[in-house]
């Protein structure tokens, strides 16, 4: 019946298990891991979950990258933190 088949698609899916994986170009000093777009605040920051579901799909480490040396201390700072809020 057509209830069935909705039912039967709103289901979440079991996802397959996920393959170990480094991203290799982590833009994680972006305003928008602060909740900032476009100079406004949107949201809280939310670095923290995204990194989480990350992990979830199998992303181990993170490289952040930087273009000044000025974001590459701060890089090296986040680095440094634990963000698994």
């Amino acid at each position: 019946s057509c209830r069935d088949l909705r039912v039967l698609m709103s289901e979440p899916k079991p996802s397959p298990p996920a393959l170990p994986s480094i991203d290799i170009g982590g833009n994680m000093l972006d305003g928008m891991f602060q909740g900032v777009y476009h100079g406004k605040k949107r949201h809280e920051p939310d670095l923290g979950q995204v990194l989480s579901r990350a992990r979830l799909s199998g992303v181990m480490s993170v490289i952040i990258t930087a273009g000044t040396l000025s974001e590459a201390r701060n890089a090296l700072a986040l680095a440094e933190t634990d963000v698994k809020k």
